[in-house]
């Protein structure tokens, strides 16, 4: 049986904003415990000065270096999951905390298996009472896809940075990443999932970034996520 392989980097730098929701303007609580986010809409970004401020607070007393190697991970992980979770709609394939797309947070290798490929209609029409997962084992494709980092590689590059952080508050932050990974490892949440890119986003794009004057007009297709603050940071409050 052939296997349909798909390449997914953990680091994918790409600058072109997605569009998403607006968020609810009363901020509310899921049964997963998804962080209280603010809804979209630019009276609520942080202005440039509150930013820098916190940021320096945050920063204070790193080497260049540490602030260059936090500043790229937490870049390239909002980016990341930018794109596969909201800009291609990825974050309903983890509704199922059994589903196999888990397995990108659960393995590490070169061919970690993330579901199977078929023709649903052809399913529908011979085996409409057999269940997806079974259905694609005896019948479809094995779907896999490299992947250098699970839930514990996470964790540990995050209590890495975490180590080079001596501002407690951010470091709080921090430690909130890596509490929402620990949920992942032992129930796959799709809330503690969605409170991850959350807190990603605000942190490159409105914390160790500026968003707002950051990016040029020509670098980005479409400016709706950047413009986006969902206020998760307790840094900022």
């Amino acid at each position: 049986m052939k296997k349909t392989i798909i390449l997914i980097l953990a680091s994918v730098i790409i600058l072109q904003g997605c569009g998403l929701n607006k968020v609810e303007s009363t901020p509310t609580t899921s049964e997963e415990k998804e962080l209280t986010t603010e809804e979209k809409n630019d009276s609520l970004i942080p202005s440039k000065d509150k930013v820098l401020t916190i940021r320096k607070k945050c920063l204070e007393g790193m080497t260049d270096e540490e602030i260059s190697d936090l500043t790229s991970w937490i870049a390239a992980q909002n980016l990341s999951l930018e794109q596969e979770y909201v800009y291609d709609g990825e974050f309903e394939k983890y509704e199922d905390p059994d589903a196999l797309i888990w397995n990108l947070y659960d393995e590490t290798g070169e061919e970690v298996l993330i579901g199977y490929a078929y023709d649903p209609d052809e399913k529908e029409a011979t085996y409409h009472e057999m269940d997806e997962t079974e259905y694609g084992e005896k019948y479809g494709e094995p779907v896999v896809t490299s992947k250098e980092y699970n839930a514990d590689a996470y964790i540990e590059k995050l209590q890495a940075l975490q180590e080079t952080i001596n501002n407690a508050d951010f470091s709080a932050e921090i430690q909130k990443l890596i509490g929402y990974y620990n949920e992942i490892k032992e129930s796959h949440s799709v809330g503690a999932l969605r409170n991850i890119y959350y807190i990603y986003h605000d942190m490159d794009y409105y914390l160790l970034r500026y968003a707002p004057e950051d990016f040029s007009e020509d670098m980005i297709a479409d400016k709706s996520t950047i413009e986006t603050y969902y206020g998760v940071l307790d840094v900022m409050k």
